[in-house]
């Protein structure tokens, strides 16, 4: 099969779209197929390509959608921070004759394009795979402001609702319970959903350490607005007497070493895997500030190193992953007070018994592996992702994949 994968940014920019997008083109190609990942721009290179190159095994077309000018990389950063792609007001016509070339067209996000496309690949006997690595109902349904839930709305009305008419071939990939009950208030069948919390994180790479140091705080993400660098900033301020390791590269790493000047905190911009892997094992429990997850790979990854995650409540992946079991960590109100008290809470923990607090991060990984780990959800969804390719029957991927259960939204 002839596979296309579109919707993420070029691969340079290496955010959980892209991620996952190679992961899933890694893992087709694994199954055989011809795949080609299409990116719509990349207004920010965070990785050099060729730390990327290596870990590729499909066609690569950067910037595939340059003549759109939807696809001007200051338009592409604004509507890629909401999770809404605005590529194809212009191009239509191209993009649907490059589309029909494949097989299978896999969308990462539920952006313009795959609204436009789809309707006519399906009619055409072609298969769509539609996942949500990153939505802007995730975006605007987080805000209190009445005109954002009103674009929420008018989204899912435009561009999501429409799918729902025809479903024979597609599959709706989401990673949360949430996005899954979107899906299905605007009438669509559970049959066509696959809930996986897809990420890239091979449990095996990390490690659990006993650090029996100062007690350390690690935040890890790209340096932008909506990963809540400005609550990061105040938080760093507030508790002088604790250490942290701040792990990103993006637009704002510069502007936050400047209203960050504090002795307790280390910033590091792009770093290796394996240096990233050594701070985070050598942590006591990470922050997660964003304002909104789709999903959060940065949380599953401190998960991994048997770190306790504080993180908002009002951000959907996070509440997603911490709601399986109370022992990854805690949820809490998106202001420096209540994180703040929430850090203090496991520096007290862990200076009281720091013996039992080592324990704690060892049982916390296993929790974790079980329900997150990269190799088995990745075998859930190359189950489901053949199921549809090869048009065989789906009675039972109820049982097969992944949920996580008993989540309130």
């Amino acid at each position: 099969m002839r596979i296309a994968i579109l919707g993420p940014l070029d691969l340079e920019f290496m955010g959980g779209g892209e991620t996952n997008s190679m992961m899933v083109g890694n893992m087709l190609c694994k199954a055989g197929h011809e795949v080609t990942y299409f990116g719509t721009g990349c207004p920010l290179v965070n990785v050099p390509i060729e730390k990327i190159y290596p870990k590729i095994r499909f066609n690569y077309t950067p910037s595939a959608f340059a003549q759109d000018p939807m696809a001007h990389p200051l338009i592409v950063k604004v509507t890629s921070l909401l999770s809404l792609g605005l590529v194809g007001i212009f191009s239509y016509s191209k993009m649907l004759n490059m589309a029909k070339e494949f097989d299978v067209v896999y969308f990462s996000i539920p952006n313009l394009m795959a609204r436009r496309l789809s309707p006519i690949l399906l009619k055409e006997g072609k298969k769509v795979i539609l996942a949500n690595h990153g939505t802007f109902f995730e975006y605007f349904g987080n805000s209190r402001n009445p005109l954002f839930r009103f674009f929420k709305k008018m989204g899912e009305m435009i561009l999501i609702q429409p799918l729902s008419k025809d479903q024979n071939g597609l599959l709706i990939h989401t990673q949360t319970s949430f996005q899954t009950s979107v899906y299905k208030s605007l009438g669509f069948s559970g049959s066509n959903i696959v809930e996986i919390p897809q990420n890239n994180v091979d449990f095996g790479d990390y490690k659990v350490s006993n650090n029996g140091g100062p007690f350390t705080v690690v935040f890890l993400g790209r340096m932008v607005k909506s990963k809540g660098i400005g609550l990061l900033s105040q938080i760093i301020q507030k508790n002088q007497n604790i250490k942290f390791h701040v792990i990103g590269n993006g637009p704002l790493l510069k502007q936050f070493m400047t209203m960050t000047p504090c002795p307790n905190v280390e910033v590091y911009g792009y770093i290796s895997d394996e240096q990233k892997r050594q701070i985070l094992s050598s942590s006591d429990i990470m922050v997660v500030p964003s304002k909104f997850d789709s999903l959060s790979i940065s949380a599953i990854e401190g998960l991994a190193s048997g770190l306790a995650i504080v993180a908002s409540d009002s951000s959907q992946g996070p509440k997603y992953i911490l709601g399986a079991n109370k022992i990854l960590g805690q949820l809490t109100k998106r202001n420096v007070e209540a994180f703040s008290d929430c850090i203090q809470t496991y520096r007290c923990e862990k200076e009281s018994d720091n013996i039992q607090y080592f324990k704690n991060k060892i049982q916390r990984r296993d929790v974790a592996k079980a329900l997150f780990d990269m190799s088995m959800l990745e075998s859930f969804l190359d189950s489901a992702f053949a199921e549809v390719i090869n048009n065989s029957p789906r009675p039972q991927l109820q049982e097969k994949y992944y949920v996580t259960t008993n989540i309130e939204d």
